[in-house]
């Protein structure tokens, strides 16, 4: 079977039914474009998808963010600009994508009025942000779910972090909200961006049976942003990581995707330029000649039993941004921004699919079809 005949088979079965609801399975990509240039990785991706039996499916497109709006009638704001519609909208058509999930961020302890600060508030105000998440998002039919990224998860925040997330995942069921309508006739998803610790059977009760968490298999590593980790000890730490979750996923029932560095992030680079023009040089992202962060990513899902567990909907690649900065408005930047400017990468992420994540793949994700449509 051809690879272009692969895609167009694919969009059937690359969903999994989930007590009537249907979640993302296979391979899924964060995209963060840059402003003005909406869909800057639409062709990018649509000719890796016509050239590979295994389609990027998903996309996490940024969407926007929770903020505290001190002395407005309603504070608990959400936005999505018009420049974040644009880029959900330019990739809903592009060839093997079926699903676009925005995500939707906040600092919670970042020291600003604006915060979405989960522990100020009290329970009826927190659901009344989760109604307005909803009720922001589900306007726009080019959205299949949120993905919703509050930090930092811990006390004091995660106790109201578990109320907004339950309201919402109710919401994204409704048709109060327009949720649920003739596009999407069994409502949209709801992940959560988290660690593997944190990931327990609290969480997946709040994110219910149209939930799913996204774990950083990312970052990993104690070491201070722009302190490259080696890909031997990156490797390591996933297993760890994926072991985890596995665990913790299988005695709570919940389903999970685990995120993985085949661009740069802030502990797995191959270039650092801070913004004095002093050089950091890290590792590969991927090489034929030396051990890298994607060669160890997929060593530790072939020597763990991710593809076995049950919960497992497949892995998410950090990311396709047209830039990285860390802080975000810094010009502390890190390279490569975009996976493909990897020689090999590329090929590698199109034919390396084979043994467990061939089988898994064409045994374990055939469904009935999807019920949402973007």
């Amino acid at each position: 079977m051809g690879p272009q005949i692969c895609v167009a088979l694919f969009l059937t079965v690359f969903f999994i039914a989930v007590q009537g609801f249907s979640l993302p399975v296979g391979t899924a990509a964060w995209i963060y474009d840059l402003p003005g240039q909406p869909g800057m990785f639409a062709h990018n991706i649509s000719q890796f998808n016509l050239n590979t039996d295994f389609p990027i499916n998903t996309l996490f497109v940024y969407g926007g963010d929770l903020e505290y709006a001190s002395g407005a009638t309603d504070p608990f704001q959400v936005y999505y600009p018009t420049s974040n519609q644009l880029s959900a909208q330019s990739y809903k058509n592009v060839t093997g994508v079926t699903l676009i999930i925005l995500v939707v961020d906040g600092v919670m302890n970042g020291g600003d009025t604006y915060d979405p600060d989960m522990s100020k508030f009290t329970t009826s105000q927190v659901q009344q942000w989760a109604n307005n998440t909803a009720k922001t998002y589900c306007a726009h039919d080019e959205v299949g779910g949120i993905q919703i990224d509050l930090e930092p998860y811990k006390s004091p925040y995660i106790t109201n972090t578990l109320v907004y997330l339950a309201q919402l995942s109710q919401n994204l069921l409704s048709t109060d909200f327009g949720c649920k309508n003739t596009a999407w006739p069994n409502g949209r998803s709801i992940s959560f961006f988290v660690g593997a610790s944190k990931a327990d059977s609290s969480l997946f009760t709040a994110l219910g049976t149209n939930g799913f968490v996204t774990i950083s298999g990312y970052d990993l590593s104690s070491n201070d942003a722009g302190d490259p980790e080696t890909p031997a000890t990156y490797g390591t730490e996933l297993k760890s990581t994926l072991n985890t979750i596995i665990t913790n996923s299988n005695s709570s029932g919940g389903k999970f995707i685990i995120g993985i560095p085949v661009a740069a992030a802030s502990t797995e680079f191959t270039t650092y330029i801070q913004s004095n023009g002093n050089v950091v040089n890290g590792y590969p992202m991927y090489s034929t000649s030396a051990d890298s962060y994607v060669a160890q990513a997929f060593n530790a899902f072939n020597t763990t039993n991710v593809y076995g567990a049950s919960g497992f909907l497949g892995e998410s690649w950090w990311a396709f941004a047209g830039r990285i900065a860390i802080p975000n408005s810094s010009n502390n930047l890190y390279y490569p921004p975009y996976p493909f400017l990897t020689p090999g990468i590329q090929s590698f992420l199109q034919t390396r699919y084979t043994g467990k994540r061939t089988s898994w793949a064409t045994t374990g994700t055939t469904t009935t079809g999807l019920t949402g449509s973007t």
